[in-house]
């Protein structure tokens, strides 16, 4: 139960529970101590971030990770037009919503099964494996069981939570 716990409070804290598709989400993620240096906690002030396919990202033309000016439709358009490239996830792990499992433990659960998650590659899985999850949740011919309702990132992460290695 603990992990369930564990699970539910990550989930609300990455972007309120918001699977982002595409465009800018306000998010309370840094803090910054008196001589401007980034530590752990909440500050009350809203960050901007461009997501992708759950993840957030660096995009062409688009506003910094973590912008905390005033930003209007311009910069809005830019975080949602599929043609600008989107450059980097922001950071190395690239946690992906909404639980924020990160590339390792997608590896560390499909093992030799995983898909290539380098760079910007891993928008592509988590997308897929949303609409894979998505699918199977709406497929009225298959029976009630957990495996209609698996969501590899999820159990990914509930694995990495429990520290337990998966069953191969």
């Amino acid at each position: 139960m603990l992990v369930l716990t564990i699970l539910l409070i990550q989930i609300i804290g990455a972007s309120n529970s918001q699977f982002a598709v595409s465009g800018i989400v306000l998010e309370d993620q840094r803090k910054m101590n008196k001589v401007g240096k980034k530590v752990s906690g909440e500050d009350g002030i809203q960050e901007a971030y461009i997501f992708r396919d759950g993840v957030t990202v660096r995009v062409q033309d688009g506003i910094p990770v973590g912008f905390t000016e005033t930003f209007g439709e311009n910069e809005n358009n830019i975080a949602l037009d599929p043609n600008k490239e989107v450059l980097e996830t922001a950071s190395k792990d690239g946690p992906a919503r909404i639980q924020s499992t990160t590339r390792q433990m997608y590896k560390d659960y499909l093992g030799n099964n995983a898909r290539e998650v380098d760079g910007i590659k891993w928008l592509d899985v988590v997308r897929e494996l949303y609409q894979d999850a998505w699918k199977r949740a709406h497929n009225d011919a298959l029976p009630e069981t957990v495996e209609k309702y698996r969501n590899d990132l999820m159990v990914a992460k509930c694995y990495s939570l429990m520290k337990v290695k998966p069953p191969r």
